[in-house]
C-alpha cells in the first residue's frame, strides 16, 4: 500500500529470443525481472538463496517453450537491491518483492516454482494474497529438524566478504563444489556423503559462485530465516494447491516425502538427469 512502483527498460541486451529482461523500481529499489516465453499459462520461478535470474535461466529458457515465464532476482541478490525495511525478515522482504512485482505486472494468476528458499517465499506470498496465485511448486523444500536448522545456522552460512588475498574466492567455490558432494555442505565425512554422481560441472559451479558472491549478506539471512520456517504451517497457510518435487538424489527428498504425507500434498520425484527434470517439471505443470 502507498508503494512508489515505477517499470523501466533494462541496460541488459537479450541473449535469448524469448527471454528479456526488466527493472520495477519500488520505493526507489530496483527489482530485476527476467521475462519471456509463449502467451500459455504464466510461470513465476523464485531462484534458491545465494542463487539469480541466472541459475534458473535454464529452467526459463525450457518452460518458455510452453509457458509465459517471469522470474526475478530476490532482494539483494543477483542485480536487485537489497530491502531494508528495518524489523521485517528476509522471507517477509522478499514475499514484499514478489508481491509488489505482481501487482504491478498484472499478469493472470501464475503457477509458482520455488527452488529451496524461494519456495519458502512462495507459501508467505501464498499466505497473503491467494487469489493472485493459482499454485505453488516447492523445489527442494528446505524442510529441517531443529538440530539440521541449528548446524545450519552454526556452521552453513559463512561470510564471503572480499579478502585482500582473494581468500573469499576459494572459500566461496569450494562451498559450492562440496555442496554436491556432502549433506550440509559443511559436513565433510562418511554420514555427510550424498549418494549418487556428482554433478561437478566447473562453469556451473564458476556461475554459482558469482551470483553468491554478488548476494553476500543476503543469502545468508534468507537461508538461515527460510530453513527455520514450519513448512507444514506454511502449506496450510497458503490457501492454493501446493505440489512438492525433488531430484531422485536431492538430499532434501526424504524430508519433503514426510513434509507432503503430513499434509497430504502430492510429491514427485524427478530425474537425476537436469534436461529430463526440466521436462518433468514442464508435465506437472501442465497436469492440472
Amino acid at each position: 500500500a502507498g508503494e512508489a512502483v515505477r517499470l523501466q527498460s533494462s541496460n541488459h541486451t537479450p541473449d535469448h529470443p524469448r527471454l528479456w529482461h526488466q527493472v520495477i523500481t519500488v520505493n526507489g529499489a530496483d527489482l530485476q525481472l527476467m521475462r519471456g516465453g509463449r502467451a500459455g499459462r504464466p510461470v513465476l520461478l523464485l531462484h534458491e538463496a545465494g542463487g539469480s535470474t541466472r541459475t534458473v535461466r535454464m529452467l526459463a529458457e525450457s518452460l518458455a517453450e510452453r509457458h509465459e515465464v517471469l522470474a526475478m532476482d530476490l532482494p539483494g541478490h543477483g542485480e536487485s537491491d537489497p530491502q531494508t525495511a528495518p524489523g521485517v525478515s528476509a522471507v517477509a522482504a522478499a514475499a514484499d518483492a514478489v508481491i509488489a512485482v505482481l501487482e504491478a505486472l498484472r499478469i493472470p494468476p501464475p503457477d509458482v516454482i520455488g527452488i529451496e528458499a524461494g519456495g519458502v517465499v512462495a507459501l508467505e506470498v501464498a499466505s497473503r494474497i491467494p487469489s493472485r496465485l493459482r499454485r505453488v511448486i516447492l523445489l527442494d523444500p528446505p524442510a529441517c529438524e531443529a538440530e539440521l536448522v541449528a548446524a545450519i545456522c552454526a556452521e552453513g552460512l559463512p561470510s564471503m566478504a572480499p579478502d585482500w588475498h582473494g581468500g573469499h574466492l576459494s572459500r566461496c567455490w569450494h562451498m559450492q563444489r562440496d555442496a554436491r558432494l556432502y549433506f550440509p555442505w559443511f559436513r565433510r565425512d562418511p554420514q555427510g556423503m550424498r549418494a549418487g554422481e556428482p554433478a561437478l560441472d566447473d562453469r556451473e559451479i564458476q556461475m554459482e559462485v558469482t551470483e553468491r558472491l554478488k548476494s553476500e549478506g543476503a543469502w545468508q539471512l534468507l537461508l538461515a530465516d527460510a530453513v527455520s520456517q514450519d513448512l507444514a504451517a506454511g502449506m496450510a497457510a497458503a490457501a492454493v494447491d501446493v505440489v512438492l518435487a525433488c531430484p531422485a538424489t536431492s538430499p532434501w527428498r526424504e524430508r519433503a516425502v514426510a513434509l507432503a504425507a503430513s499434509v497430504g500434498s502430492p510429491f514427485f520425484v524427478l530425474p537425476t538427469d537436469a534436461v529430463a527434470a526440466r521436462a518433468a517439471l514442464a508435465e506437472i505443470l501442465g497436469s492440472a
